[in-house]
């Protein structure tokens, strides 16, 4: 058996004591193309910023250009930590180049990380760029190269979709940056649409999981604004909103190495596409039996999924939300609150509803357009997940504690379902 260098582990004499390596993800986001070609990010700097849950030795980041027309050349990327910045290669060369339809990592770079660490990334794009998303609130742009000096003294910069639309600056070509870790990671995906994107549950949901499991489980966010899961809507808007959740689902979801759990919160927007001209596509036929398809594919690896429920859409102004748009949600949750197909359900339409009027999000929980969740709506939902249910700890968490093993255990799924009918069986009399 021969092991290429991007192996994420190594072979040993356990007499050696010398321990496994894995590689664990800090940050990641599903990747969309962008709507003009990434121009406005020629010869200009990003930079966002995130926290480590979790220790380890060395980082490698992940470049995606899976949607490119023309090669990428990044002629700067750095990370900084404390004031310090280290230098981000691809075959000890400091200019990066992107293969169109790629995705490539770099050289690993020895930089200790510590639980709580803050990393700082700075990428100088010399090309346009075609692969991007919008999964960080605190995102900026500059103009230049602002990678190499410690302060940024110039004022970032807005695109007029960012105006427009009200979006996150994206960081563009970038899907994934790794840390070698002792611990064999459990991996938490959230797939979803721009609720899960603007990461305002997903963060603090992290955060939680973190404090409770201490590393045992890590949250990635594979949201995409404007996604749908069975409608793909005509370009240009379909290259911002990604390619729809039936297509997308193997590389964002499937792919992901070790695969714990799947969060399911996708579908609101294809109700707002549900008219007659699209009815053929867009059903309550269809939509189970896609959703009913994703969990025996997750069920056949052996990883959990949790599905939540959709949330109001009433009063959203870019697209009139009909009466039968709702119905057709009003339908889809009740089947998911009913089947007992799922591992676990999340009820997040009534974690945001307005106990007045449900039809519409509370007030006090969208950032005023009546669909996304502000900060405040955001903290509730995270706070609204039972974490031994989200983690499986109802059905095999301490038995994993026992064995001190991080893969879900044999037989979770059967236990998990069983679990769940026995439930029903009793509240149902």
């Amino acid at each position: 058996m021969s092991l290429s260098q991007d192996d994420s582990f190594f072979l040993y004499d356990k007499s050696m004591n010398i321990p496994t390596s894995y590689w664990t993800p800090l940050w990641s986001q599903a990747m969309a193309k962008a709507l003009i070609n990434g121009q406005s990010y020629k010869n200009k700097t990003s930079v966002f910023q995130f926290k480590s849950y979790v220790k380890g030795t060395s980082v490698r980041l992940r470049f995606s250009n899976v949607s490119g027309k023309a090669n990428i050349e990044l002629s700067s990327v750095r990370l900084w930590r404390n004031n310090v910045s280290y230098g981000v290669t691809l075959n000890q060369s400091e200019v990066i180049v992107i293969t169109k339809g790629k995705r490539i990592y770099s050289d690993v770079i020895k930089l200790p990380i510590e639980v709580g660490d803050e990393i700082e990334v700075r990428i100088h794009f010399k090309t346009a760029v075609s692969d991007l998303n919008y999964t960080e609130v605190n995102a900026q742009l500059y103009r230049g190269d602002q990678t190499t000096q410690n302060i940024i003294t110039s004022k970032p910069i807005h695109s007029i979709m960012n105006k427009m639309m009200g979006i996150y600056t994206a960081i563009p070509a970038l899907d994934l940056i790794e840390l070698e870790t002792t611990q064999e990671p459990n991996v938490i995906v959230a797939f979803g649409d721009s609720i899960t994107a603007m990461n305002q549950w997903v963060k603090p949901l992290r955060e939680r999981i973190h404090h409770r499991y201490q590393g045992a489980f890590y949250l990635v966010n594979a949201g995409i604004s404007g996604n749908c899961l069975l409608y793909e809507i005509m370009r240009p808007l379909s290259n911002l909103f990604g390619r729809k959740g039936i297509d997308r689902f193997e590389s964002d979801v499937l792919n992901v190495e070790y695969l714990h759990t799947l969060v399911f919160a996708l579908g609101i927007n294809d109700m707002s596409y549900y008219r007659k001209k699209t009815r053929d596509v867009i059903n309550f036929d269809n939509y189970t039996k896609a959703l009913m398809k994703m969990t025996e594919q997750v069920h056949a690896r052996k990883v959990r999924i949790v599905v939540c429920t959709l949330t109001p859409r009433k009063g959203f102004k870019l697209l009139k939300f009909t009466d039968e748009m709702e119905a057709l949600r009003i339908q889809i949750n009740e089947w998911i609150r009913s089947c007992a197909y799922f591992d676990e359900v999340f009820d997040m339409d009534a974690v945001l509803r307005d106990s007045m009027k449900p039809n519409v999000v509370d007030a006090r929980y969208h950032q005023g357009d009546h669909l996304h969740p502000n900060e405040a709506g955001g903290l509730r939902i995270a706070d609204a997940f039972d974490l031994d249910q989200l983690v499986g700890r109802g059905c095999c968490y301490e038995r994993y504690v026992e064995t001190n093993k991080n893969k879900c255990l044999e037989g979770l799924h059967d236990i998990c379902r069983y679990k769940t009918l026995k439930e029903t069986e009793l509240s149902s009399g």
